[in-house]
């Protein structure tokens, strides 16, 4: 028996089903030799050579009454006696003609591993049949298996699961390497609260959310450069493990081309001067138009932390601050609302400053300062969004009071601030707080009133 046969029964059965139950409506006298005459004589088949093994088949079918799970295990049965190869083969084969075969429960699991050993040799012509095939023979738990064994074909299995949702969620939860459930989520847009919670690396759940971010908000399509990232930072991450000082470790890290995948590896550096290294080699970006602006800024926010905190300053405080700075990029935008003097942009990286009110030096100071306090806030926003609430109001509010007490400190410090060879002053403003405490079933809820007095 051959698949080449297996066709030829399915085939037949289609065509002629309704006539071979009248023609032997008393199965059980049915005999080989009025099934091949009764083929024979049908038109249809006269140029068809019927093997002994095809009217066989199609007799016993009718002794059974017509028994359809009798050809699903003939069809079986001819797979299983078949090499691990001719079995892909076959079983496309199969799937071109219509024929799809419950497979998943009778395959063993070594004939299974089989198969996926050689999904790569599945031919040009065949490729589009991959997907199906992979779903007809296996669950998710064995592409789950696979995968987590490093099987031969495990790229191939993970491409093939982000053809169907609900088939790439349950395998997600069960897969044992970041990386790999990084892979599925990106090309998914996956943002699962509960399957984030199991991605340990920082710098994949922040991938992960950043190019969620991308297509939810219609920016440009951000997969291909997330999955680009991914193995970068994968090939790095090998690199970076089998360094053997930590010196060396700081030269391939300054040497990446991410910030973001920099602050991950910086979690494994020790030593503060190689620290400092790392945190040097960000690169960002900022306009020309803006340099001058952002300079200034960042000295205020940075004398206000130094004066105000003192001793409390700590290294870490700082390098925190310094990180900032450095991976944030500010731009002139001419996207912006009308009303709106800048925006940021924790996701991306970036500050955006509205183009219309580039001749406001004293208003674009103070947005330059707020839109700075909520990167600060924000550092680790694009890791951990899933994993604590927040209040839009009271960081609007924080962020207004943030930008008032930098510029007074400094304005206090130093009486006015220069730029660009122009000296400008502000009326001190003093700011009173109230803290509001409202108890609602059980728990408190705290809400910021900020109140400005001149």
């Amino acid at each position: 028996m051959n698949i080449k046969d297996i066709i030829s029964v399915y085939d037949i059965i289609n065509n002629e089903y309704y006539r071979l139950q009248y023609k032997f409506s008393q199965p059980d006298k049915t005999t080989v030799q009025d099934v091949k005459k009764y083929l024979e004589e049908q038109s249809f088949y006269m140029h068809t050579d019927i093997s002994d093994d095809v009217v066989n088949i199609i007799q016993n079918y009718i002794k059974l009454n017509f028994d359809n799970d009798f050809l699903q295990n003939k069809a079986i049965e001819t797979i299983q006696n078949l090499p691990p190869q001719e079995q892909m083969t076959s079983i496309i084969e199969l799937m071109k003609n219509r024929i799809r075969l419950n497979l998943k429960d009778v395959l063993s699991k070594e004939e299974k591993v089989q198969l996926f050993d050689n999904l790569n040799n599945i031919s040009k012509e065949d490729i589009g049949y991959r997907t199906a095939f992979l779903y007809l023979v296996a669950d998710s738990k064995d592409m789950v298996d696979y995968i987590n064994s490093n099987g031969k074909n495990k790229k191939i299995i993970l491409e093939d699961c982000t053809k169907d949702y609900n088939i790439a969620t349950s395998v997600v939860k069960e897969l044992n390497d970041d990386f790999d459930k990084a892979n599925i989520c990106i090309e998914l847009c996956i943002n699962d609260p509960e399957l984030l919670k199991d991605i340990k690396d920082s710098y994949l759940r922040s991938l992960i959310l950043t190019n969620e971010t991308y297509a939810r908000e219609n920016q440009i399509d951000y997969k291909k450069q997330a999955l680009d990232l991914l193995e970068y930072y994968r090939e790095a991450k090998s690199k970076f493990e089998k360094l053997g000082t930590e010196e060396e470790k700081t030269e391939l890290v300054m040497s990446l081309k991410d910030n973001d995948m920099k602050i991950e590896f910086l979690k494994s550096i020790e030593n503060k001067e190689n620290r400092a290294k790392i945190i040097n080699s960000f690169k960002n970006e900022v306009s020309p138009e803006l340099k001058s602006k952002v300079d200034i800024v960042q000295k205020m926010i940075t004398e206000f932390f130094e004066d105000s905190l003192g001793k409390d300053f700590t290294d870490e405080k700082k390098e925190r601050m310094e990180m900032t700075f450095k991976r944030t990029d500010v731009k002139y935008s001419d996207d912006l609302e009308s009303e709106s003097f800048g925006a940021s942009r924790y996701y991306f990286n970036d500050i955006l400053m509205n183009t219309r009110m580039a001749n406001n030096t004293s208003k674009m100071l103070q947005f330059l300062v707020h839109e700075h306090g909520h990167m600060l806030s924000n550092f680790h926003g694009k890791e951990y969004k899933y994993f604590s609430g927040n209040s839009n109001t009271i960081e609007e509010g924080t962020q207004d009071l943030f930008a008032e007490m930098v510029i007074n400190h400094y304005l206090e410090k130093h009486g006015s601030i220069e730029l660009d060879g122009k000296k400008y002053e502000w009326i001190i403003l003093l700011n009173t707080i109230v803290v509001i405490i409202l108890k609602m079933d059980g728990k408190e809820q705290f809400y910021i009133v900020h109140m400005k007095k001149v």
